[in-house]
């Protein structure tokens, strides 16, 4: 299956995505269900996540766990990072928003392990996609000030120009390829 530019996974940026990385919910496993077949559970495959232009690498690991005492459990799909590969020191650079509110949010908590919500106007995403190399996945972040600043440009705009604002059909008719990669 081709799902080269594909959108797998859009999570919301939390704790665990700023320090270890990010669990896949089972309906977004399809991307990694190739990569991960020939793995025996617990065993983790190398791949590589691109942002900015940057490689950086990652383990994705189908969790081990006892099946027959948790036969109803789904699988537990993870992308995990090591801070030594500089991803979480650059997600927490991005999402420098999130990061400086879950830090106060956790310093106040006294070290109570309680998840902190995120605020609807503070929320960043970490979007995920797929590359035309099976174990390489593109990374798109959506921040705060990104969305404050769409929501800014949207607002001004007249509702005949913003029917038309994503508009498929228009074409650029000089729009070519170069050359292949």
């Amino acid at each position: 299956m081709n799902l080269e530019g594909s959108y797998i996974y859009r999570k919301e940026v939390d704790w665990s995505l700023l320090h270890e990385g990010l669990t896949i919910p089972l309906r977004h496993l399809v991307a990694f269900k190739s990569l991960l077949d020939c793995y025996p559970l617990g065993l983790g495959r190398t791949v590589t996540m691109q942002l900015a232009g940057v490689l950086y690498p990652a383990i994705l690991i189908n969790q081990k766990f006892d099946r027959e005492k948790y036969s109803r459990h789904a699988e537990v799909v993870q992308i995990r990072f090591s801070p030594k590969t500089g991803l979480p020191g650059k997600l927490q650079q991005i999402f420098c928003s999130t990061y400086e509110y879950l830090k106060k949010a956790r310093a106040a908590l006294e070290k109570r392990k309680i998840f902190v919500r995120i605020p609807e106007t503070h929320k960043e995403f970490f979007v995920l996609y797929a590359t035309s190399q099976p174990d390489v996945f593109s990374v798109e972040t959506i921040t705060t000030y990104e969305l404050k600043e769409s929501k800014s440009i949207l607002s001004c705009l007249a509702e005949e120009e913003y029917e038309g604002y994503g508009d498929i059909t228009r074409r650029d008719e000089t729009a070519m390829i170069l050359s292949f990669l």
